[in-house]
């Protein structure tokens, strides 16, 4: 049994599972059955009475018909208790339903008792139960069925129902509408006798509307329709920021939303439908996010928070997540194709014999000796040598919530295992701190103003754009001379600085638009923990151009250190040249030999190789250092090949590529100056 026993209770996902009363052992299915032949079967007993038309004249003539009828509007109801290999096992309404009369688009058949769907249908009970939850999200490998699985729970809600509206949306609109297929072919292979009928008579390709209730037996055994219609619909929709953003739902699935496009982000997006569910404080409705998980930057970041977000061991005092869903986890190797047994039950590990011999009968089975998750520990170790392959793997089968998220990104630049530990420390420290884990920063937080004298002081504000790590000392700071007219840093030892800047018009809302500035200490063997590493950081966007670029020259000021970045847009050189600032920048040179402020040819591919590169060697040593959240995210699953998301790789790479310019380093006086580390002003 899938769940964790204590005490003799039923835990699923950590929440406990009541059981309803179970009925008198004769009236279990399966009982007097051996145990050998205790398995799941439907009920077939229904094709021996006559459905046809006029069935409701004549089913008073028949007493097992009609008891038949009376059951099984109870069973819908209520749901089964059947004896599995000798278990007395309870099969909610929706796992009944499922098996007994969801007919599978793919193969035309109806689906095999798993010991998975049984698991996931408990945990939605539980979920329907807790006053404050609104609805689950369940994260998954591939081929578990949980789309078909909540169509199911769908499709018997519209046939039992009254006044309900129902949706379905995914990651595309076609995938929708494949959803909503996989219940319409359903419904239309129900039996007459819990069939209602629809509005119209062709096929429904966009809504499907359920005008009357099918027939049923009255206490009194008499058949009777209802006084009223059903009045249900059941629609999909097309993936957009928008889609069932008002009205009164009763369900709604939102499949793979660990694979939402980019302008439609499932943390937004959960946000908005989530007030189709909810009628003020009250839950009206119910959310189904079943889902695998894409790279990072193919939603699969976002869905991150989301499951962060909906974790039930971290609900409030009245039970409540931040997103009000509570979240399950089905690892590939549970149900797993190839390692289930002859009841149903997935082969985990240290099959009996009894498994291996059915194992082996079946043919299906690679090696019925092992488990499923044996032989999928024995596949991650003959991918070894290939990174892309074995995180490929895990993504598709994971073993837990964590790997998922881990493996997430296959073509990750980066070492993915300890990008994951840094950031999990960073979000301990940013909860030490009482900041928001998703949109805070560590460090101090402010701005650079520019003086007088030509010099630049740091101001801490709470809305500032600057995330500071390492402040320097007065004597320190603020190094320059004036050379030719022109004020020159003169503290390129200390590091460099690289820019990913924004054209002036651009929205301050677009994704992977905000301007990032990062000042990179060069290594010192005197300070190793604190030096080789970002150092500070400003990150986001600005309404004035103007203000916007006296911060990127007061930060480079107060550092005395030079900046690349990219030529486009030109804007930051033109202010540079008119405050007669050029001095910061480094150049590059063009093909004729001569040389232009900025990086040219931005989309050459040595270009790119060499960007790559240094923050590759650069992460090979510091990634434990790195003091913004920001950059490991970004670095977690950045691509060369479609670099606009990600500002804070842009930035830094931009300057690792300045630190390796030749510099003429100036002759320091003994002047007993310190650095100053994590934000603290240190005096001399």
């Amino acid at each position: 049994m899938l769940g964790e026993i204590k005490e003799g209770k039923l835990y699923v996902e950590g929440l406990e599972y009541i059981f309803p009363t179970k009925p008198l052992n004769k009236d279990i299915i399966n009982y007097g059955v051996p145990k050998s032949k205790q398995k799941w079967v439907r009920l077939s007993e229904y094709e021996s009475y006559d459905w046809t038309d006029g069935w409701e004249e004549r089913i008073g003539k028949n007493e097992e018909q009609t008891q038949f009828l009376i059951d099984e509007v109870r069973r819908l109801d209520e749901g089964v208790w059947v004896y599995i290999n000798g278990e007395v096992t309870y099969l909610n309404r929706y796992m009944y339903f499922f098996l007994q009369w969801f007919v599978l688009e793919d193969s035309g058949e109806y689906p095999e008792y798993r010991d998975t769907s049984l698991y996931y249908y408990r945990f939605i009970e539980i979920c329907e139960k807790a006053k404050m939850c609104n609805g689950d999200t369940l994260l998954k490998g591939r081929r578990l069925g949980a789309t078909s699985m909540v169509d199911a729970k769908i499709l018997l809600k519209c046939i039992t129902c009254m006044n309900k509206n129902f949706g379905i949306i995914s990651k595309t609109g076609d995938d929708a509408s494949a959803a909503f297929g996989f219940v319409t072919n359903a419904f239309q292979s129900l039996p007459p006798f819990i069939k209602p009928q629809i509005e119209g008579n062709e096929s429904p390709k966009k809504v499907l509307s359920l005008k009357k209730q099918a027939n049923r037996i009255t206490k009194g055994q008499r058949v009777a329709g209802t006084k009223e219609g059903l009045n249900n619909k059941l629609l999909w929709k097309a993936t957009n920021a928008n889609s069932f953003d008002g009205g009164a739902y009763e369900e709604i699935l939102i499949d793979e939303s660990g694979k939402f496009p980019k302008d439609v982000p499932i943390t937004k997006y959960l946000q908005v439908v989530t007030k189709c569910v909810k009628k003020g404080a009250r839950i009206t409705g119910y959310l189904s996010l079943p889902t695998t998980v894409n790279p990072p930057n193919s939603g699969g970041a976002e869905y991150q928070v989301v499951w962060e977000n909906s974790n039930q061991d971290k609900a409030d005092y009245l039970g409540q997540t931040k997103t009000g869903l509570y979240r399950i986890m089905i690892p590939a190797y549970a149900g797993f194709s190839g390692y289930i047994d002859a009841f149903g039950n997935s082969v985990i590990t240290n099959p009996t014999p009894e498994q291996t011999k059915y194992l082996t009968e079946t043919g299906d089975c690679p090696d019925p000796t092992i488990g499923s998750k044996d032989y999928l520990e024995h596949i991650r170790k003959t991918l070894e040598g290939d990174i892309e392959a074995l995180q490929e793997e895990i993504r598709m089968n994971p073993f837990n919530a964590k790997e998922v998220f881990e493996s997430a990104n296959q073509r990750c630049l980066f070492n993915v295992a300890e990008l994951t530990k840094r950031e999990e420390e960073l979000k301990e420290k940013l909860q030490e701190q009482g900041l928001n884990v998703t949109t805070g920063e560590l460090g101090r937080r402010g701005w650079f103003f520019l003086l007088d004298n030509g010099r630049s002081k740091f101001v801490d504000d709470p809305k500032g754009l600057w995330y500071i790590h390492h402040l320097l000392s007065e004597n320190e700071s603020n190094k320059f001379q004036i050379v030719n007219g022109k004020q020159t840093p003169t503290n390129e030892e200390y590091g460099s600085a690289g820019l990913d800047s924004v054209f002036s018009g651009d929205a301050a809302v677009d994704k992977g638009s905000d301007a990032c500035l990062m000042i990179h200490a060069r290594y010192s063997s005197m300070d190793e923990e604190n030096t080789g590493m970002p150092s500070a950081m400003f990150l986001g966007r600005m309404e004035d151009i103007n203000k916007y670029h006296d911060q990127i020259f007061a930060g480079l000021i107060y550092y005395g250190v030079k900046m690349l970045a990219e030529r486009a847009p030109v804007s930051w050189i033109e202010y540079a040249n008119l405050k007669k600032l050029d001095n910061y920048l480094y150049g590059t040179k063009r093909s004729d030999g001569s040389e232009v402020k900025g990086v040219v040819a931005q989309s050459n591919t040595a270009m790119k190789d060499e960007h790559v590169e240094v923050q590759v060697l650069a992460s090979l040593s510091c990634i434990h250092k790195i003091p913004f959240i920001r950059l490991i995210r970004d670095m977690q699953s950045f691509d060369v090949n479609n670099r606009t998301d990600y500002d804070c790789c842009m930035a830094w790479g931009y300057s690792l590529m300045a630190a390796k310019i030749p510099f003429k380093k100036i002759k320091k006086e003994n002047t007993g100056v310190k650095f100053l580390r994590k934000g603290v002003v240190m005096t001399t």
